[in-house]
């Protein structure tokens, strides 16, 4: 078990292929064995593109708001306090309405991809 204070945890800037060169966003983690804890904050109007993923994921708004895109629904606006679940392989997308809106989410099992963000996690 590991106690921390979240304002200790690393931010890391994000620079992943879902991701526009142009968008700028920064993530904090807590990795488990079986689950992922992400708080991904965002400049206005940054970006992840379409993608999928076989980790099921929630996020909560914590901050600000989106448009969320999600595969078989219309597009949608979420801002703080809103949760979406999103089901394995499921396509989604979205895009910050508002500078420094945050989206904490958390996946399982935790997502692989992510884990080379090493200095933004913390794993015991």
């Amino acid at each position: 078990m590991i106690f921390q204070n979240w304002n200790t945890i690393p931010k890391a800037r994000i620079s992943h292929p879902n991701i526009p060169p142009e968008s700028h966003i920064e993530l904090q983690m807590v990795v488990g064995e079986n689950q992922m804890l992400a708080l991904w904050t965002f400049s206005k109007g940054a970006e992840v593109s379409a993608h999928r993923h076989p980790e099921e994921q929630v996020s909560y708004i914590r901050r600000g708001r989106f448009r969320f895109q999600v595969e078989g629904d219309e597009e949608r606006e979420v801002g703080e306090g809103d949760v979406i679940l999103f089901k394995s392989n499921v396509e989604h997308a979205l895009q910050s309405l508002e500078e420094g809106s945050q989206d904490l989410q958390i996946f399982s099992p935790g997502r692989e991809d992510l884990l080379q963000y090493k200095d933004a996690y913390i794993q015991d």
